[in-house]
């Protein structure tokens, strides 16, 4: 029994020496036996005798980091938690985040965003500027100028213009594709060919007669003003002159006739 206890602190001693060793060129030492800050050790600068290889998660676990310069990061790879402290300048392939002059510092698709390594932002992600912007398979972005957002955007993403939009339609504040059934305000919300029913607020065709409306340019017909409704403005069809497109078909008027009621009479006469 005591030669296994004393096997058991001779490995003890023995990992102990070998934790102690194995961060102690990236400037961590034991602290109350916190083996999790060990699994953090920040990186010596390589003038003191450290090197940059040291595991890190954040940049500011790298001795020497400096937010302006950039010359000093942790190079985390995507998909991963920990990566390591790394000497940018030493670099030929800058990873993102390091500093730059141009493209060329940088590692294949990143791009000298301003003054650091960045890749190309994607579709609805924050920029500054045009170059921010990378390309995908809808084709090339812009930074939208009303947002800071490369664009334009999908079906369903808050606009302000048609410009905004994929679809080349902004409607009610959001990317829309103008079908028919889409909510609307006007016309120009709608594709080509389609009216926005301001009664459904909806794209969709012209409506046939007994259908609700309020302009003319919703019906097949006329919006009647006095039933409220797509109806055709024949001789005799009762109607009112607050309809400013008119309530009966070309060549005929909204006269009143008596009795307090106007139809739609023929050159404005009554006989």
């Amino acid at each position: 029994m005591r030669a296994q206890r004393a096997t058991v602190r001779s490995w003890a001693v023995l990992w102990a020496a070998l934790a102690v060793t194995s961060v102690g060129s990236c400037g961590a030492g034991l602290s109350d036996g916190d083996v999790a800050k060990l699994s953090e050790a920040v990186c010596v600068p390589g003038d003191k005798g450290g090197d940059f290889g040291c595991g890190c998660t954040l940049n500011d676990q790298c001795a020497g980091f400096d937010d302006e310069t950039r010359l000093l990061i942790c190079d985390v790879a995507s998909g991963s938690s920990v990566g390591k402290c790394g000497d940018c300048l030493s670099l030929s392939a800058r990873p993102s985040g390091c500093a730059c002059g141009s493209d060329g510092d940088c590692a294949t698709g990143l791009k000298c965003n301003g003054r650091t390594c960045q890749a190309l932002r994607k579709r609805g992600e924050f920029c500054v500027r045009d170059t921010d912007c990378g390309s995908d398979a809808t084709g090339n972005m812009i930074c939208l100028p009303s947002k800071n957002w490369c664009g334009p955007l999908a079906i369903g993403a808050f606009c302000d213009f048609n410009l905004d939009c994929l679809s080349g339609i902004c409607s009610l504040n959001r990317c829309s594709t103008g079908e028919s059934g889409q909510p609307c305000a006007v016309d120009r919300n709608c594709k080509a060919g389609l009216i926005c029913n301001t009664v459904a607020g909806t794209c969709g065709d012209k409506l046939a007669d007994g259908k609700p409306c309020l302009r003319n340019t919703e019906c097949q017909n006329q919006c009647n003003s006095f039933s409220g409704t797509c109806k055709l403005g024949a001789t005799g069809t009762v109607c009112t002159t607050s309809n400013p497109d008119g309530d009966c078909v070309t060549g005929l008027s909204c006269v009143d006739c008596g009795g307090g009621v106007k139809t739609c009479r023929s050159g404005g006469l009554c006989s």
